[in-house]
């Protein structure tokens, strides 16, 4: 496995790229059943939720990361990562008390407010996303996806003309057109129709070529 992430890692194609990723995941499970047999600890526990976080394995990760909690209560780290893969797992009520609670025990970073933010976005209440987005902006202007996230929080709750600003801050990181669409529909809110058809047309072209990329994966991969 390491030489075919050796070599294939010097290619960068995406073919070479889909053989990497599988030998890391092999690597994975190898280093799994060696802590399986390791004792309990919350070293052992956040390894397991980490190999499992690698392998798409989202709500048994959750259930390791409460592991190592139980044995290291004190670390936000451990909260973080829970409320992470929780998310990833599709289970925002779950995740929501989690970060709640650090927000609530200590000065809450950047991170755990970007998550509280985006939790409650995915919950249907932009409104009480947004101040929590906002704070994450002020402290990390320069995350993309903090300000996709708070655009969307803002247009969501009626405010596309605050929106626009954070939209467009975050076009580059668009790769399928999604970002680009919600911009049009702020734009429209707007009355400005001449900029959402712009936006509305370099959508389709990332979609043609996201589309043709994912196309391109799977004939490598058959």
């Amino acid at each position: 496995f390491a030489t075919v992430i050796q070599a294939a890692g010097k290619r960068g194609d995406a073919e070479s790229l889909y053989w990497v990723s599988q030998a890391h995941s092999a690597l994975a499970r190898q280093a799994y059943e060696r802590l399986a047999g390791m004792p309990p600890s919350a070293v052992s526990h956040r390894l397991a939720a980490e190999i499992l976080s690698l392998q798409e394995r989202h709500r048994e990760a959750a259930d390791e990361w409460r592991e190592a909690l139980k044995l290291d209560p004190s670390n936000v780290t451990l909260d973080l990562e829970l409320a992470r893969s929780l998310m990833y797992a599709e289970d925002y009520g779950g995740a929501l008390p989690v970060l709640e609670e650090i927000t609530r025990r200590r000065s809450p970073a950047s991170e755990a407010l970007f998550l509280l933010g985006q939790c409650l976005l995915s919950l249907q209440e932009p409104g009480k996303a947004v101040p929590h987005l906002e704070r994450a902006v002020q402290t990390t202007p320069d995350r993309l996806a903090a300000r996709s996230a708070l655009g969307r929080a803002l247009l969501a709750s009626g405010q596309p003309g605050r929106a626009i600003p954070h939209l467009e801050a975050a076009l580059p990181e668009d790769k399928d057109g999604n970002l680009h669409y919600v911009l049009a529909q702020a734009y429209l809110r707007g009355g400005n129709r001449e900029a959402a058809s712009r936006l509305l047309a370099r959508r389709e072209e990332l979609r043609r070529v996201a589309s043709q990329q994912a196309a391109e994966r799977e004939r490598r991969r058959g």
